[in-house]
């Protein structure tokens, strides 16, 4: 029973380090890809043409692993070196796979305006277009409020368009309001594929201006009596009056009911009367 304890606990740790060391390995891949395209400009351009292959193979085997948000980023870093059309249709398919439709369809329309790109790779550019373009949503995001020094972001990317539809990645969407590095208002709208949707952005109203705005409630009146005038003397007069006419007719109203009453009954207590012939 031990042994089998054991031997699933070395089971278990080995794998734990199996999986930090590729997680250790996958960041120092990132780190060195990083790394090579800040050394970019140092580079001649034999080496720059070498490392940009080199990180294309790597983008390559990870896109076939089903890795794309890391062959994404093995591809940039290779555009970044070399600007090749097949580096940028690579990346395209990528992005398409992670459901980044517009970045996609932006390399897309790279390729086919690049004069050195070959017609095959226009020609899937042109294909993979036409694959994407009825899949994306069309979102229309506005702002209420004073909009002066803000600007608007979906998914993290800056929103030029507002008040009118523009194209949109399908699925759930964030979009912020922003103020420089102030985040205003933040809302999520989810974008139907080959749908339309809407969201608006507020601007918050400062608290200064909401005082401002706020108008104060009446006043109540109350009768004003100047000192040395008769007219507190006239009113208390008239109002001790009606407490005594009140009184006055409430003793009278019980007065009257004791009289109009039901009489006692005498029955038989009344003395016996006794009459002798």
């Amino acid at each position: 029973m031990r042994l089998g304890i054991w031997l699933a606990l070395s089971l278990a740790l080995a794998a734990l380090s199996t999986g930090l060391d590729a997680a250790h390995a996958q960041d120092e891949q990132e780190e060195d890809a990083d790394q090579a395209a800040a050394n970019a400009a140092e580079l001649s351009e034999e080496e720059r043409t070498e490392q940009a292959r080199t990180l294309f193979g790597e983008g390559l085997e990870l896109a076939d692993a089903g890795d794309w948000d890391r062959a994404v980023h093995r591809f940039r870093r290779a555009l970044e070196l070399r600007a090749a059309a097949p580096i940028r249709y690579n990346l395209a398919t990528s992005l398409a796979r992670m459901g980044r439709l517009v970045e996609a369809l932006e390399e897309c329309a790279a390729i086919i305006e690049d004069p050195e790109a070959d017609d095959a790779v226009k020609e899937a550019a042109r294909a993979l277009q036409v694959e994407l373009d009825p899949r994306l949503g069309r979102l229309t995001i506005s702002v209420r409020g004073d909009a002066t020094g803000t600007h608007v972001t979906l998914d993290g990317r800056p929103w030029e368009t507002l008040g009118a539809p523009a194209a949109a990645d399908p699925g759930i969407r964030v979009a912020r309001l922003m103020r420089e590095m102030e985040e205003l208002d933040i809302e999520e709208v989810d974008v139907p594929e080959g749908g339309t949707a809407q969201v608006q952005l507020e601007v918050p109203v400062p608290l200064a201006v909401v005082a401002e705005t706020t108008p104060d409630p009446d006043p109540i009146e109350e009768p004003i009596v100047e000192p040395g005038s008769d007219d507190g003397l006239i009113i208390g007069l008239i109002v001790g009056a009606g407490v005594l006419a009140v009184g006055a007719a409430i003793l009278i109203a019980v007065l009257v009911s004791d009289q109009s009453g039901p009489q006692p009954s005498m029955g038989d207590f009344m003395p016996g009367v006794l009459e002798f012939d």
